[in-house]
């Protein structure tokens, strides 16, 4: 969902403000931010880097798990994160914050993905990296999916449970 605490705006300027003017964003998903992000996302010129897709079916998103290089979630506090999950299952290295809460805490900065300030220029240092090394990009994404594929329920309980 498109909503404030999901900080998509962060990912819009952080595409702004790479070094790499190819690298193009995808935001799939609807909600009540559209509309601000889309004036943002006309506001700094990036019309032909930054798409909105909106809502979609499974296999849409899927298949952009698929061809994408990574996978910005960037939320504040969020309590898990299955965008997490969905983008280690896929083999997508993940660029998250240091205050997003559960996303922090299932991505291994260097490995798995990058933490970093929620910080636009900072994000789009993750993104250039990335984006200068798609041997990189798979190494994390093997990282993320051997992590995820190690995850259950049983297990999760176990740590969140005091018995």
């Amino acid at each position: 969902r498109l909503q404030s605490l999901k900080r998509i705006d962060l990912f819009v300027e952080a595409i702004g403000q790479t070094n790499d003017r190819d690298l193009k964003g995808i935001i799939i998903g609807d909600g009540p931010e559209r509309e601000r992000l889309q004036v943002l996302i006309r506001e700094r010129g990036l019309e032909g880097r930054v798409h909105l897709l909106g809502g979609t079916d499974e296999a849409t998103l899927l298949s952009h798990y698929a061809r994408c290089l990574g996978v910005f979630f960037g939320p504040l506090n969020e309590d898990y994160g299955f965008v997490t999950a969905e983008a280690f299952a896929s083999r997508k290295p993940v660029i998250t914050t240091e205050d997003s809460g559960g996303p922090a805490e299932l991505v291994r900065d260097g490995e798995s993905g990058f933490i970093r300030p929620p910080d636009p220029g900072r994000i789009a240092e993750a993104f250039d990296r990335l984006a200068e090394s798609k041997g990189l990009a798979e190494k994390m994404g093997k990282a993320g999916h051997a992590f995820v594929g190690g995850l259950s329920w049983p297990e999760t309980i176990k740590k969140l449970v005091i018995v």
